[in-house]
This record gives C-alpha cells, structure tokens and sequence, in this order.
C-alpha cells in the first residue's frame, strides 16, 4: 500500500470539520483528489461541496508562486488545479530536455542559455493566449478569437518579441524533432510550400498553446500516436488556408501578432524577425527572473538594458 493510500485510509475516521484543514496541507496531485472521492460517499459529498474553498486553500499550499505566471487562469476549481498542474510538469519537461534539444550542432544550440528563458517567456504567453478566452461558451470560436486578437494588440513590444521568439525558436527546433509536413527534408526544395507549412504551424501554435508544440515534438520522436490530433490540426489548416485567405473577414492570429509587434516598434510588417532581434538584444534580458517573467506576461513594459552592437 502507498504512503497516500494509507493516508486516505486514517482519513476515513476523522469528522468532516478536520479534513477540510487537513485536505489543502496534502502536496497536490490531481490523481489524489479523484481518489478521495472515491473513497467513500462522505468525502465526495464533502470534497464536491466544498470545492470553491478547497480549491483556492490547496493552491495556496501546494502552489505559492507559480500561479503568478499565469495570470488569466482562475484557481477555484479542481479543474483549474489540474490544469495548472499539467501545466508545471510541461514546463518542467521542456527544461529538462532542453539540452536534448538544443543539441544539433549550430542549428540550434545557440538556443540555449538566455534564450531559453525568453522561450520560457513566450511558452507562458501562449498559455495567457489560451486562457483569454476560456470564459466564453466553447462553441462560440469567433468570440474566442476576438479575445486573442484584442490581447494581442494590448500587449507591449517586449511582450510581444518573446511571442515572436517562441514561434520562431518552435519552427527551427520542429525543422528538427518535428514529424512531417513541418520536418526540414518535407518540401526542402519547394520554398513556397516550406513558407506555407510554417506560416500554419505558427497560427496553430498561437491557436492551442504549448501542447500543441509538445504533441508535436512527441509525434517526430514516436512517430504520431498522441501527437497525431496536432498533426491532423496542422494538416486541416494548410488544406484550408487559401479558402480563409479569400473568403474570412477575421485576421488570422499569426498576421495580427506580426502587425501589433511592427506597430509597437515603428517597424514594418515584413522585418518582423530584424524587430525581434533588436527588442530581444536588450541586456534586460539577459537575466530573466521569475519577477521578470511574470513582468512579461502580464504585458507590463521591460525598461531600462542597454543594446546590443548592431541593432
């Protein structure tokens, strides 16, 4: 028997005024809260009751700061617990086969040292990107984009270029370790077709998150398996690219990010990269601490650094 599962069993016995002080001090796992509700009637009643206090007393114990880096998402559900939790553990998965993939000559392992911490940057914009619009009806896709394309004209220029990194960075480390079509030796001698596949990945990538990024990479390493639905989304976008070119009045994620960023930096739509780098040269960002990401994200405006030689 584990060491939770004979926790849960001495639980049984205690009167349900205790296990509400007791429950938010066990360390979080989403397992551990589906479990105790299947452990008798008592405490599914209780935990089902009791979820909206419960829920915000167990982030408090189990996730004291990290909430902070994402600032959209609402912690008052079980749900919302999970959510977070799966979203540590995709961060924590990335940094720790960072070096996996950084590791392919020159191609990519300049990405390492400052730059992952501005990946970092862009990965948790990605999730405020998906949790702007979480509160409205899920059959309701055009409310929800409108809600991504007004914070993306909200958010500041240095915001913004760690948006640009994290698709950037995405489409060299997928050229890579990513599956097919997005894979460099698909289309390698069709520049047209290359342009097209990457244009699709980075709306995708803006559209469903980090996941979408980490199905992918999961998708070249074992082949499609769980990565297949990004895969499949990949593929839907690029058949269906030209219909809404033509025939959508909404702009499309990718070209809004592109236009705020160039707005906010007095530049031009097609130097989007030149932008980038010149932004992200900023010693300000040499050091990205916890306080500074969380800076980032809630699209308050980094001051102060000096440039880099050449921008």
């Amino acid at each position: 028997m584990s060491a939770f599962q004979d926790q849960r069993a001495s639980l049984t016995i205690l009167p349900p005024e205790l296990l509400l002080q007791i429950i938010p001090n066990i360390p979080h796992d989403p397992q551990n809260i589906e479990s105790l509700k299947l452990t008798n009637r008592q405490f599914y009643s209780l935990l089902t009751a009791h979820e909206t206090t419960l829920a915000p007393a167990i982030r408090k114990t189990s996730y004291k700061t990290s909430p902070r880096l994402f600032p959209s998402l609402p912690l008052n559900s079980y749900t919302s617990l999970t959510t977070l939790h799966n979203r540590l553990a995709t961060l924590t998965a990335l940094h720790d086969n960072w070096l996996h993939l950084t590791s392919h000559g020159p191609e990519l392992n300049w990405l390492r040292d400052r730059w992952e911490s501005i990946h970092k940057a862009g990965t948790l914009l990605l999730y405020r990107l998906r949790d702007c619009c979480e509160s409205f009806d899920h059959g309701d896709s055009d409310a929800a984009h409108a809600a991504k394309i007004d914070l993306l004209h909200l958010l500041p220029a240095t915001s913004l270029a760690c948006l640009v990194f994290k698709c950037y960075s995405a489409i060299k480390i997928l050229r890579v370790h990513g599956p097919e079509p997005v894979h460099a030796t698909f289309a390698k001698e069709d520049v047209g077709v290359r342009c097209e596949v990457e244009l699709a990945l980075e709306e995708m990538l803006l559209e469903h998150g980090p996941e979408f990024f980490v199905a992918l990479l999961g998708a070249g390493r074992q082949g499609n398996g769980k990565g297949s639905w990004a895969v499949n989304a990949l593929q839907d976008e690029l058949a269906n690219m030209e219909f809404r070119q033509l025939h959508s009045a909404a702009p499309t994620l990718i070209s809004t990010l592109r236009r705020s960023f160039a707005q906010k930096t007095n530049g031009h739509f097609a130097n989007t990269a030149t932008k980038m780098w010149e932004v992200l040269s900023s010693s300000v960002f040499d050091e990205v601490d916890e306080d500074k990401m969380v800076k980032i994200v809630t699209g308050d405006t980094l001051v102060g650094g000096m440039r880099r030689m050449g921008y």
